[in-house]
């Protein structure tokens, strides 16, 4: 690989930047080597095998170290050890009693953090103030990222003394109890982190059942990519007249984890295309999605309905019961029709909607003026939105509210 090249793109260097996540990252690149020949030329990136793939991304992982610092540097900068202890002695700032812009211009001056939106400023002096933490998530292969929020968290408490945190991801204690299992989506380890953390009192922010339907819709949306994929290849194949019995093993195949080239030999075994190379790369590209996009399903069953033993007949009644259950859901992404309003309304804006509403209660239940809300960064708008909406129509909150968004720098 190329990685000068590499990072002559706009979406490599934007993930090197923490501006987009790895599943971003991966679907861009994977895009331009399916389409793209002098991307593949000049980046020298062909194949897309899943251990190819985690190279790609560990090697852009280091490029990322050398201009951040690494977790002991950032603990180090933070003021804090392993563990969650304080290194350094870090001196206190009293909250309580200081209006917002005070404190919004306290954060200016630490260096490890860095306001992404300008502040909203109440016009009443006692009005609550919101810190919005924008969350970087792991993506495919994820491996600490969760720690630079983490320490991020840290050096906030250590410095004001804030420990009141809402966290995407998780919909409480009551729900584990009712469910009688933990389910976590979102930055998993960062949630455990703070579950585990006596030093933190944590609000889940996800309604239960939004929750689960956010995540079958995710589902249903790979369900239909990954026909998508398979139908493309059937056209290809039947183009060359490859039989319909090969294709159904093939198929049959991925579900067993063969690998990759194997199943493509086997494919075009006897066939005058088994040595054209425009053939083979691009069942290498898409049967490589295929593995990627089966591979989340196997994770997203496990994590709705902790199903653990995975066979095709087990993931096949799953999609016959998904496709039923949202069946435009699945018909849209299996005609590649990415962009589904039922799909942006639950996950981003009805769990928005709630993720504050549940906010400003817990807030007002246990009389915090100031509270922290951890969220993808790609919910920050739709948060902000919700606030100023929420707070114009509660009393206590005087019809307004400060709002602070944050990231590690």
């Amino acid at each position: 690989m190329n990685l000068d090249k590499l990072m002559e793109y706009d979406f490599a260097r934007e993930f090197v930047e923490d501006k987009i996540t790895e599943d971003k990252f991966l679907a861009k690149m994977i895009e331009r080597v399916e389409t793209d020949k002098n991307f593949r030329t000049e980046t020298g990136i062909i194949s897309l095998e899943i251990q190819d793939l985690k190279k790609i991304v560990d090697t852009l992982k280091k490029h990322k170290r050398i201009q951040k610092p690494s977790k002991r540097e950032f603990l180090k900068m933070s003021g804090l050890a392993v563990g969650g202890l304080v290194a350094k002695k870090v001196e206190a700032f009293a909250i309580e009693d200081v209006s917002a812009r005070k404190f919004y211009e306290e954060i200016l001056k630490m260096p490890q953090l860095k306001p992404t939106r300008e502040p909203i400023f109440s016009r009443s002096p006692n009005t609550p103030i919101v810190i919005i933490v924008e969350d970087i998530h792991g993506g495919l292969f994820p491996g600490e990222e969760w720690y630079v929020e983490f320490g991020l968290l840290e050096l906030i408490r250590k410095k004001f003394g804030l420990n009141f945190v809402g966290i995407e991801g998780w919909a409480g204690h009551e729900a584990d109890r009712i469910r009688g299992r933990q389910i976590l989506n979102a930055e998993v380890q960062l949630i455990k982190a703070l579950l585990s953390n006596k030093n933190y009192q944590i609000i889940g922010l996800e309604n239960p059942e939004i929750q689960i339907k956010g995540l079958e819709l995710s589902l249903a949306q790979t369900y239909g990519r990954l026909q998508f994929v398979q139908d493309g290849i059937y056209k290809e194949l039947r183009s060359h007249n490859i039989e319909d019995s090969k294709i159904k093993r093939a198929f049959d195949s991925i579900y067993l984890r063969i690998d990759r080239d194997k199943i493509i030999s086997d494919l075009l075994a006897n066939s005058p295309v088994r040595k054209e190379e425009k053939v083979i790369k691009f069942l290498r590209l898409e049967l490589s999605v295929c593995i990627l996009q089966l591979n989340f399903i196997v994770k997203m069953l496990y994590l709705l309905y902790n199903i653990k033993n995975f066979n095709k007949e087990v993931i096949e009644e799953r999609k016959l019961f998904i496709q039923k259950k949202y069946p435009r859901v699945f018909e849209h992404s299996a005609s590649k029709i990415d962009k589904n309003s039922e799909v942006d309304n639950v996950v981003n804006n009805q769990r928005e909607e709630f993720a504050v509403k549940r906010m400003l209660q817990a807030m007002q239940e246990f009389k915090q003026k100031v509270g922290i809300v951890v969220f993808g960064e790609g919910h920050t708008d739709g948060l902000i939105k919700e606030f100023i909406k929420q707070t114009a129509f509660l009393y206590i909150f005087k019809s307004n509210i400060n709002i602070i968004v944050i990231k590690h720098k």
